[in-house]
């Protein structure tokens, strides 16, 4: 229980970062867009249908940035210190570890047990913690590889606590080599850690050839005559902590879980049932439609086809509701910290952080649903996710809390139980009204199903009851019970805890607290609490962002959606935040406006401005540009992490300031994942040959509109709009950014970029046909001015 004294300091405050000088650029920028509205409105008579489409496009970036604008006006976020927690706290509660996993191919048990082990080797006492891997793939390799992590961990725990290791996910930890060191019972103990780690890696590898092991052992005989999508449920406690007293060479529980399948059987989705897993469908190509699936267009209802294709987060709704009840019989913490697979544990003392926040007063921490980490990533350069976390979502976290983004999350058992902030008294406990409500026998049946056991540790969890200590083996029977597929049939489930109605279960979820009064908080700690790993190739990320993007437009419109329904107790701007969230349709006026200087071009139309007038745009993309910049650099980025200056020389260029000289790039060979990558990804001197040839081009033709076209036709502007977009994006060669990662820069820019060249190439070969034959230019060494 905690000390509420006062005398003592806080164990979490609250951290503003509100800047009256970026609220002065962001509504410069704000004014600076309404003017260009303004003025194609008094000109609207004068112009062609270009015009209208351009002034659509501006406005709804104007609106789009009128949103960002009030989202970002009041930053914070919570600084928790851990290292107070202990004189204020004299018993912790106790924390439940959620580990979803669905296929031992796409997920590697071996990244599924480090995760495993950095979560069980975390500074919190062992019995007050338990970790549940769901298995959805029902496979004996996973089991089979995490009785061996069982074994591993007994050692590794003790081993991190001893000698305060930070890293504590092994694969991560021994990248790095022994440094010599006078501590010789270290390097000893070092070296063990490491040839035992080695052999859990070599035993789970020679498992996944060789399957002898199956036969061998009568604890696998659950895994006999199953697939992946026909088993019944499996619930195995793989390790038991039986001491309960809490030492470092305790280890906390482990349980592995495997929900029962049917085929044919819809599995818990009420709406987008189909949007299931197919294991066995893989991208092959990318289409246009693709592309645009990957700039989050949503051209249709997606549901249809977005059930065919795979994505590790897609199923979590799932595992979460299984390991929800089945960790409610078994241990019944009244906190939950739900992680991806592949999503390891970076801070030894995360679940000391969410606990500060949770503990810091007994009246405001009722009111706290959940406490939300940033998602990082060590396998690739995140440079704008990083950027948009740190001014997006602490935006986001001053007005209501931050949204869930499905993992690296610690949640409040009685609020997934369905409570609203009003139905608690001052103290926490429950009200008459929802004592009334919930705790009625004809209520929990109806809610929560018809297992007493399930009932009652509903019941004690609502009402605070701490739960005693059990053994985890007398409860697998009735934990195989909630399991079962037909088990949520005439019960809530689905509209408390993780909600359905989209693929997209963490921004549903977590519109649904907010709605019932919650806040949630933000906790961004230096290093990152959790680190996980980005989808490798380009078909991998099109598939998440395809079910982001279905998603999107699932909560936008189900009766969750932020556009209705407001006499319900979220924040107005907390509803912007959702809405600019679950907007993915705003890409469509995007791509739109990267086209229009292309066309305008070919066209020897008016796009920008003339005259005085132009300084609008130029102002605007300016003041744009170093904002983005200066966001960038103030986080500790290099300049080439901003897109800015990788066209600086065509702008030099085009305005016959300087000429680009070819430059040799060093040539260096990669490391490549798959024969996709190595297939995709062009060669630097064909990629520059292109934005050569493109160059010169846009500058003959901008030459020659403007020498025949008169004075209403395309000019400098829209030259520069048409290099902007084929050069654009972030310098990958330098950074390490190739089209197949996710969140990069450079992923999106160059699909922009690639559908843009797709669009004028023909214009160009054909524009250097004619010349040959009017001009007799030699097209072996064209001369580009």
């Amino acid at each position: 229980m905690a000390d509420s004294s006062s005398s003592l300091l806080p164990l979490c405050e609250r951290i503003s970062h509100k800047s009256y000088i970026l609220r002065i650029v962001d509504l410069t920028i704000l004014v600076l867009l309404f003017s260009l509205l303004w003025y194609r409105i008094l000109h609207m008579c004068e112009n062609n249908t270009i015009w209208l489409v351009a002034f659509l496009c501006e406005s709804c970036f104007s609106f789009m940035w009128l949103i960002i604008t009030c989202i970002k006006w009041s930053p914070a976020e919570d600084k928790p210190y851990p290292n107070r927690l202990d004189e204020r706290v004299h018993d912790l509660p106790s924390v439940d570890m959620f580990v979803p996993t669905a296929d031992p191919v796409r997920e590697p048990p071996i990244i599924v047990v480090n995760t495993v082990l950095s979560l069980l080797a975390v500074n919190y006492p062992a019995n007050k913690l338990a970790c549940y891997v769901s298995d959805d793939g029902c496979s004996p390799l996973t089991y089979f590889s995490l009785k061996e992590a069982s074994k591993f961990v007994k050692i590794w725990a003790p081993f991190c606590k001893k000698y305060n290791v930070r890293v504590r996910a092994p694969f991560r930890y021994f990248l790095n080599p022994l440094v010599a060191t006078d501590d010789s019972v270290f390097s000893k103990d070092w070296k063990m850690m490491k040839r035992e780690y080695v052999k859990l890696c070599r035993k789970v590898e020679d498992a996944t050839g060789d399957s002898h092991w199956l036969d061998a052992d009568d604890d696998f005989e659950a895994f006999s005559n199953t697939k992946p999508n026909d088993h019944s449920t499996i619930v195995k406690v793989v390790w038991e902590n039986k001491g309960g007293v809490g030492d470092e060479k305790e280890v906390p529980h482990l349980v592995y879980i495997s929900r029962e399948k049917r085929p044919n059987y819809l599995h818990h989705y009420k709406t987008g049932a189909m949007n299931f897993l197919v294991n066995d469908f893989y991208l092959t190509h990318l289409s246009f439609f693709d592309i645009l699936i990957y700039l989050k267009i949503n051209v249709n209802d997606c549901r249809a086809v977005s059930f065919c294709y795979y994505d590790k987060n897609m199923m979590s709704l799932i595992y979460n509701f299984k390991q929800l009840r089945v960790s409610g019989l078994m241990t019944n913490a009244p906190y939950m910290l739900n992680v991806d697979c592949d999503m390891y544990a970076n801070e030894p003392d995360v679940v000391r952080q969410a606990m500060c926040v949770f503990l810091q007063n007994s009246k405001n921490s009722n009111h706290c649903a959940f406490v939300q980490f940033p998602q990082n990533f060590y396998d690739s350069y995140t440079n704008e996710l990083v950027v948009l976390q740190h001014y997006m979502k602490r935006g986001v976290a001053g007005i209501q809390g931050p949204i869930y983004i499905g993992s690296g999350c610690f949640h409040t058992r009685r609020v997934m139980y369905g409570l609203s902030s009003d139905d608690l008294e001052d103290d926490g406990s429950l009200s008459s009204v929802a004592s009334r409500e919930f705790l009625s026998e004809d209520s929990l049946v109806r809610k929560y199903g018809s297992s007493k056991e399930l009932v009652k540790s509903v019941v004690d969890a609502l009402q605070r009851k701490s739960n005693p200590q059990k053994s985890l083996a007398n409860l697998v029977e009735a934990a195989q019970e909630v399991g079962h597929c037909h088990y949520e049939y005439q019960t809530s489930w689905g509209n408390l805890g993780w909600l359905y109605d989209s693929v997209a279960e963490d921004t549903n979820t977590s519109i649904g607290i907010h709605l019932r009064g919650w806040t949630s908080s933000f906790i961004s700690p230096d290093p990152p609490a959790f680190l996980g790993s980005t989808p490798s190739v380009g078909p991998e990320a099109i598939v998440q962002h395809r079910r982001w993007a279905t998603g999107s437009i699932e909560v936008l419109f189900n009766k969750q959606s932020p556009l209705i329904g407001f006499r319900r107790k979220i924040k107005f701007r907390q509803r912007l935040a959702y809405f600019w969230v679950l907007m993915c349709i705003r890409s469509i006026p995007e791509l739109v406006y990267c086209l229009l200087p292309a066309y305008c071009l070919l066209n020897n139309s008016a796009l920008f401005p003339k005259g005085p007038c132009l300084g609008i745009i130029v102002t605007l993309v300016g003041m744009h540009c170093l904002y983005t910049l200066w966001q960038f650099m103030i986080l500790g980025f290099s300049v080439k992490s901003c897109w800015l200056f990788s066209i600086q020389d065509i702008i030099l260029k085009l305005l016959g300031i300087s000429k680009i000289g070819f430059i040799v790039a060093k040539k260096n060979m990669p490391e490549t994942r798959s024969g996709y990558e190595s297939k995709s990804k062009p060669s630097q001197g064909e990629d520059d040959g292109l934005k050569l040839e493109l160059a010169g081009f846009l500058v003959r033709l901008q030459r020659s509109s403007y020498s025949h076209g008169g004075g209403g036709g395309s000019a400098l502007a829209e030259t520069c709009g048409c290099a902007m977009i084929v050069f654009g994006e972030n310098d990958g060669s330098q950074e390490g950014l190739e089209l197949p990662k996710l969140n990069s820069k450079r992923g999106i820019s160059s699909i922009v970029e690639k559908t843009f060249v797709a669009c004028i190439l023909p214009f160009v070969r054909n524009h250097k046909v004619n010349e040959k034959k009017n001009h007799h230019i030699n097209i072996d060494r064209p001369n580009l001015l």
